[in-house]
């Protein structure tokens, strides 16, 4: 195998693949606890370090990260590149809010819900998790309709950030992004042991986390030329995660600590490295749907148990991927696609 650098992924890579991937664990991760079948098995195996549906989300922002400061660095203005930000979060986006609180609980035969609708239409400010002319969401006690939306204020201001970071010269020279990376990984360490015990900490749904992850994108998008992708790496970034995984399950300082004090860099390698050497670069990459997947993946979940439809975990999690699946290939198709058309509207 060829020695390749992380700027040789090009437009042929499975980052699609892997964005794909990542979404359908999110969903299955989620399908446990929401469908009344207890907790998550990775979770209850690593003490509360690692779950199916939270790695992902990480993959997620450390891949934004990269791509988003590749983006930032290829649009002709501020303008554009904030044109098409919008157009790939916003569209699909009030489409799925708007269904949640109009079109589901008529549905349902309950009242509509305009507040759903008007508190989370921004995105970056303020938001409704639950609709309170619904019973409550989801078997396991959550309220939340939608639980997977709350990350999507934090990615916008992560995109603002990056944008600033560009407009000020970061990206002309490499310390100002290993400072950054710095600051918010020692920062989220701190926030991480601020908080023992084995309940999830809000250092696991922190912004500390996601800007983390999303900064070691950027990082990596700053050394793509100098990162080379080898197997001996790859070996011991996957190591030291395992590692990290183990010792956290024997000495559990706190949730996530071990690991998530460990995971940013080996994972973020691991990630590129699997984006450039797995052989699925025509799987996802032209027609996307992991923005759909994951926007409407816990809303299927609790309507199905809204409907009484979480008899089995088996049965349950089947007729959600359909539906999911279904519901992101319509969004992708008929409003994000078409909405992406417009970004040559700026350049």
């Amino acid at each position: 195998m060829s020695q390749a650098n992380i700027a040789s992924l090009g437009a042929v890579n499975s980052i699609g693949f892997i964005r794909l991937v990542c979404a359908a664990l999110v969903v299955l991760g989620h399908s446990f606890v929401l469908g009344g079948f207890g907790e998550d098995p990775l979770l209850l195996l690593s003490k509360n370090q690692i779950a199916i549906g939270r790695v992902p989300v990480d993959i997620f922002f450390c891949l934004s990260g990269y791509l988003i400061a590749k983006s930032f660095e290829s649009r002709k203005s501020l303008l554009a590149f904030a044109w098409a930000r919008f157009l790939r979060v916003y569209p699909a986006y009030w489409v799925c809010i708007g269904i949640t609180a109009f079109v589901l609980p008529w549905a349902l035969g309950y009242n509509v819900s305009w507040s759903y609708f008007l508190r989370n239409f921004p995105l970056v400010i303020g938001g409704q998790a639950f609709i309170a002319e619904l019973p409550l969401a989801s078997a396991g006690g959550h309220d939340a309709i939608n639980g997977s939306l709350w990350t999507l204020p934090w990615e916008l201001k992560a995109y603002g950030l990056c944008a600033l970071f560009g407009l000020l010269g970061g990206f002309t020279k490499r310390w100002p992004s290993v400072l950054a990376f710095a600051f918010l990984w020692l920062g989220f360490v701190i926030d991480i042991y601020s908080y023992p015990g084995l309940s999830t900490s809000p250092a696991v749904t922190s912004v500390w986390r996601l800007f983390t992850f999303f900064a070691v994108g950027m990082l990596f998008y700053q050394f793509r030329d100098d990162i080379h992708l080898t197997r001996k790496w790859l070996l011991v970034c996957g190591a030291l995660l395992v590692a990290a995984c183990v010792v956290g399950v024997f000495f559990p300082f706190s949730s996530g600590g071990v690991f998530y004090a460990v995971a940013p860099l080996p994972l973020a390698y691991v990630v590129f490295y699997a984006a450039k050497y797995l052989p699925f670069h025509r799987i996802n990459s032209r027609n996307d749907i992991s923005y759909g997947i994951y926007i409407y993946g816990t809303l299927i979940l609790n309507v199905l148990v809204l409907m009484g439809l979480n008899d089995s975990w088996l049965s349950y999690i089947v007729v959600a991927s359909v539906a999911t699946w279904l519901m992101s290939w319509m969004s992708w198709h008929w409003i994000e696609k078409p909405s992406l058309r417009a970004k040559t509207w700026l350049g």
